[in-house]
C-alpha cells in the first residue's frame, strides 16, 4: 500500500537513471532561459559603457550549472581572462597603462555625472540621450572594476610566481 504520491517500501520510483527527472528538466530549462536572457542582454549592452561583458559571462555561468558545453566555455573564458589580466600586470609599463586607463575611465564617468549638458558639435540630441547620471555611474563602475581586477591579478600573479597557488590548472570541481 502507498501513501498518495509516495511509493510503498520496495517499489521502484519509475526512474531508470537515464531519463532526467521532471525537476532536473525544469532546472535545465530555467538555466537556459535565465542564462540565455543574460547573454542576450549583455550582448545588447556591449557597445554601451557598462558591464555588458560581465553580464554575458554571468549568463554563461548560469548555463554552466546545467550544461557541460557552457561549463567548458566558462573555463576557457576564465583562463583567457586570467592570461589577459596576467599580461596586463607583468611589466610596469603595462601595469601603469592599465591603471591610468582605468583612472581616465573613472574621470570620464565623474565628468558625465557632474556636467549637466555638453554642446556637441555634431548629433547633439543623439549624445544628450546617453549623457546621463546612469551612464556616468556605469562608466565609474567599469573603471572601478578594472582597478579591482588589476589589484587582484597582481596579488594572484605574485602568489603564482611564489608557487603558493596554481591559477589556470583545472581542479576536480571544474571537471565534474
Amino acid at each position: 500500500m502507498s501513501v498518495r504520491g509516495v511509493p510503498h517500501e520496495g517499489a521502484s520510483s519509475g526512474r531508470t537513471g537515464h531519463a532526467p527527472s521532471w525537476g532536473g528538466q525544469m532546472k535545465k530549462v530555467l538555466a537556459a532561459l535565465v542564462g540565455g536572457g543574460l547573454v542576450v542582454l549583455g550582448a545588447i549592452l556591449m557597445p554601451l559603457p557598462g558591464p555588458g561583458f560581465v553580464i554575458v559571462v554571468a549568463g554563461i555561468a548560469v548555463m554552466a550549472t546545467q550544461f557541460d558545453w557552457a561549463r567548458s566555455l566558462l573555463h576557457k573564458t576564465r583562463d583567457k581572462a586570467w592570461e589577459a589580466q596576467k599580461a596586463a600586470v607583468e611589466t610596469w609599463p603595462r601595469l601603469l597603462t592599465t591603471l591610468a586607463s582605468a583612472c581616465a575611465t573613472i574621470g570620464v564617468g565623474v565628468t558625465i555625472v557632474l556636467v549637466d549638458d555638453v554642446a556637441w558639435p555634431v548629433w547633439d540630441s543623439f549624445f544628450d540621450r546617453f549623457w546621463t547620471n546612469v551612464t556616468g555611474y556605469c562608466v565609474i563602475g567599469t573603471g572601478t572594476i578594472v582597478i579591482v581586477t588589476t589589484v587582484v591579478a597582481i596579488w594572484l600573479h605574485r602568489k603564482e610566481e611564489a608557487g603558493e597557488i596554481v591559477v589556470t590548472e583545472k581542479t576536480a570541481a571544474d571537471v565534474g
